[in-house]
This record gives C-alpha cells, structure tokens and sequence, in this order.
C-alpha cells in the first residue's frame, strides 16, 4: 500500500476494483504515448514548471510536482540533481513597475538558448551587457538564480569583473555565450539578502 501510495504521489494513474474480480492497475490507455521533446524545449518546460510552483495557483499545484518527477526520470542519474534544485533557484516577484515596462524588450532567442543551458548546467557565462545608462561592457557570470517580475526575467550572478553578485536585466543583454568551465553553490546567505533587497526596491 506504501508503494500504491508514493506512485500516486509520483502522478500514476492507479485504478482499484473491490470484489471478486477486483483489482488494482494503472488507467487504461493512460499516456501520452511517445513525446519527443528536444533538449531546449525540455529546459523550457522545466523551468516554466518551477516557475508556475512558484506562484502557487491552487488549481495546477496538485499535477506540477508529479509532471516534474516525470521529466527527472528522462534525465541520467547525474542530472537529476539540477532538476530538483531548479525551482529553489528561481524567484518569482509582483508585475514589473511601469518604468521598467518602458525600457523592457522581448530577449532574442540567440540569448535565450545558452542562458537557460547555462543557469540549468551551472555553466559560466559570457555576455555582453547594456546597462540602464546604455554603457555596454563584457562581463563572465554564474547564473545562480533567476528573478521573475511579470514579464521581466533579470539573472542574480556572481560578476567576475565586479569580484561580487550583480543583477542583470536579460532583455539587457547584447550576446551570450556558454562556456565550458562549471560553477558551484557560492554563499547562500549572500545571495537570499539578494533577493530580498531587489523585491523591496521594485
């Protein structure tokens, strides 16, 4: 029953029939039978799901957490790691202020690509950067963690020009460029006093 148990959990279908005759089986014809979804639309979903677990809406809440249990076990056992640790790195705010809607621009999909590899990865990045007085400069970064103010995504990275953590605003960015070397968890601590300064600025 234990078992039953942690695969409904887990979003299995399981059906139960009292009786002589009874018994107990997964839903008939249940499945999408095969899906292929190619390594970047994958990230996509993945972090759309964290995303949507962020906000909470109690009418999604109950499939979200098995769908993602579902996406891990596509993954080697090496990487399964990132995908449970992913919803932990993104943070999701209030809608974005109007004076930031003014400025904002839809990210290029170039952009896009290597960003979300790179933040799922933990791999280093190189950009190019135009900040809000329109000064560009070449930075590498660690993308620890993403902040989502409707619909503005900005990055929290370690900055290796700055030797500090920096925010950066994606629709921001000129060009991107993953790199091979890989980061590690820096001070949590740091990194949440962060977060919490940037919500309560905006």
């Amino acid at each position: 029953m234990r078992d039953l148990r942690d695969l409904e959990e887990a979003g299995y279908p399981i059906e139960s029939d009292r009786g002589r005759g009874g018994g107990i089986r997964l839903q008939r014809g249940w499945g999408l039978g095969k899906l292929q979804l190619n390594y970047s639309e994958i990230l996509d979903l993945l972090i759309a799901i964290a995303t949507m677990e962020k906000l909470k809406p109690p009418f999604l809440m109950s499939n979200l957490r098995s769908i993602r249990f579902k996406i891990a076990q596509s993954f080697p056992d090496t990487q399964r790691h990132y995908i449970q640790n992913i919803r932990k790195r993104i943070w999701v705010g209030d809608t974005a202020t109007d004076k930031v809607l003014s400025s904002f621009k839809i990210p290029k999909e170039n952009i896009i690509i290597p960003l979300r590899i790179s933040f799922f990865e933990c791999k280093q990045l190189e950009i190019g950067y135009n900040d809000e007085k329109g000064n560009i400069s070449n930075r590498i970064i660690e993308p620890h963690y993403l902040l989502f103010n409707w619909p503005v995504w900005h990055i929290l990275a370690w900055d290796y020009l700055r030797n500090d953590i920096r925010f950066f605003r994606v629709d921001r960015i000129t060009s991107c460029e993953l790199m091979k070397d890989s980061f590690k968890s820096k001070d949590k601590m740091k990194f949440n006093k962060a977060i919490t300064e940037f919500f309560e600025s905006v």
